[in-house]
C-alpha cells in the first residue's frame, strides 16, 4: 500500500488515481498458496514429481496456481499471489503441453481448475501494452480451443456419481462460452494495436458454439469485425449458418441475409438432412465440427418438434409423410445425422 501498487481497503479512489495491480509472481503458484497446500495435503497428483517411488514427493515446480472463487469479506489479491502475462503463458504451455497429452479422462479436472485462475488472473490484471495482449490472446486462445475439444471427447464417457471425478458438461460448456467472450472482447479493444493471426478462426468457432442460442446477439458481436476477419472463409460460413438457422427458428421476418438477400431453409423440404450434408463438406475443420458438436443436441430437438407438426393430419408441411405413422428409425436416423440406429433409438427413447 506505501509503495502505491495495491489499494488501501475501504478507501474511495478518484478514477484517474486508481491504482493498476500488476503481479509480480514469478512462479505458476504463489510461495505462500504452495506451503498452505502442502501443509493441508491438498497438493494434486499432477503436482507431484513425475518420477516418484512408493511415496508420492511433491514438486513445488509443478504446482500451479488453483482457482479461488472471491467470497465475501475476503481481501483482494496481492501482487505477490498474481502472475504476470509471462508467468501466465509458461503455466497455459505447461498444461497444454505437459499435463493435457496425458489424456483428458485422466487430467480435465485439473487443467479446467487451473485454466480459470489463469483468466482470473489475466482478468483482474488486464494488460495494455502490446506483449502483455499479445500473450493473453495466445492464453485465452489455447483455453478456449482446449474447451472446444473438451466438449467433443469428454461428451463421450460419462462417470457415474461417486468416483473421483463427475464430468459437467454443460459447466464444460458455460466456461468455454465465458473464455470466447473475453477473447472476442480482447480482440474488439485491441484491433487499433494488434491483431492476432487467429482472430479468424476464433471469431467463427464462438459464432459455431453459440449456433442455437438465440439470446446470442450475433450481429452486435460481428459489427466490429475487421474486414480481414469478416472476409475469412471460416467467418462467412459460421455466419452464413447462424442467419439461415435464426430464420427458420425465429420465422419470416428473419428470412433475409443482412444484405437483403434471401435465406435458404436449413432444413430443405427436398433434402431433409442438408444440415448435415453441409457439415461434412471438406472446408469444414475438425475445430469447427466440434464447436458445431455443441449445437447438435438443440437441433435434433428443433428437428423433432417440426416432425411432430407435421405429423398431425391433413398437414400440408413437405415433412408430413402420406401415412403419418411411417417414420422409421433409418429415416430419422438420416434427418437427426446419428451413424447408427441404436444411437437414434436411445435419443428418441430419451425424448419420447
Amino acid at each position: 500500500i506505501e509503495d502505491g501498487t495495491l489499494a488501501e481497503p475501504g478507501k474511495s479512489y478518484k478514477l484517474e488515481d486508481a491504482i493498476k495491480i500488476v503481479g509480480t509472481c514469478d512462479a505458476m503458484c504463489s510461495t505462500f498458496e504452495r506451503w498452505d497446500r502442502i501443509l493441508t495435503n491438498t497438493v494434486d497428483p499432477w503436482e507431484y514429481h513425475p518420477s516418484q517411488g512408493q511415496t508420492p514427493i511433491y514438486d513445488e515446480s509443478r504446482m500451479v496456481k488453483r482457482f479461488r472463487r472471491p467470497a465475501a469479506g475476503s481481501d483482494d489479491q496481492i501482487p505477490s499471489d498474481l502472475r504476470p502475462p509471462t508467468t501466465l503463458k509458461e503455466t497455459v504451455d505447461h498444461l497444454m503441453q505437459t499435463i493435457a497429452p496425458n489424456g483428458l479422462e485422466n487430467t480435465h479436472s485439473f487443467i479446467f481448475d487451473r485454466t480459470r485462475a489463469v483468466r482470473n488472473d489475466f482478468s483482474i490484471q488486464s494488460p495494455e501494452d502490446e506483449e502483455g495482449v499479445s500473450l493473453s490472446m495466445d492464453c485465452f486462445e489455447q483455453i478456449a480451443v482446449w474447451h472446444i475439444l473438451s466438449l467433443h471427447h469428454c461428451s463421450r464417457w460419462l462417470h457415474p456419481k461417486g468416483e473421483r471425478y463427475h464430468y459437467e458438461w454443460f459447466l464444460d460448456r458455460a466456461q468455454a462460452v465465458n473464455a470466447f467472450t473475453s477473447l472476442i472482447y480482447l480482440y474488439a479493444d485491441h484491433h487499433q494495436t494488434y491483431l492476432s493471426p487467429r482472430e479468424p478462426e476464433m471469431c467463427a468457432l464462438v459464432l459455431n458454439i453459440n449456433l442455437m442460442d438465440m439470446s446470442f446477439n450475433y450481429k452486435a458481436r460481428t459489427g466490429y469485425f475487421p474486414p480481414q476477419v469478416w472476409n475469412d472463409p471460416m467467418v462467412r460460413r459460421a455466419v452464413k449458418l447462424r442467419e439461415t438457422f435464426e430464420a427458420d427458428v425465429k420465422g419470416p421476418r428473419y428470412s433475409k441475409f443482412w444484405d437483403g438477400r434471401d435465406v435458404p431453409k436449413l432444413i430443405n423440404p427436398a433434402d431433409p438432412e442438408s444440415f448435415w450434408k453441409e457439415l461434412e463438406q471438406k472446408e469444414y475443420t475438425y475445430l469447427e465440427a466440434c464447436a458445431l458438436e455443441v449445437a447438435f443436441y438443440n437441433v435434433r430437438l428443433h428437428y423433432l418438434n417440426i416432425i411432430k407438426k407435421s405429423s398431425k393430419r391433413e398437414s400440408k408441411n413437405p415433412f408430413a409423410p402420406q401415412d403419418n405413422d411411417e417414420w422409421t428409425v433409418e429415416n430419422l436416423q438420416a434427418l437427426l445425422g446419428f451413424d447408427s440406429p441404436d444411437h437414434t433409438r436411445e435419443f428418441l427413447t430419451t425424448h419420447d
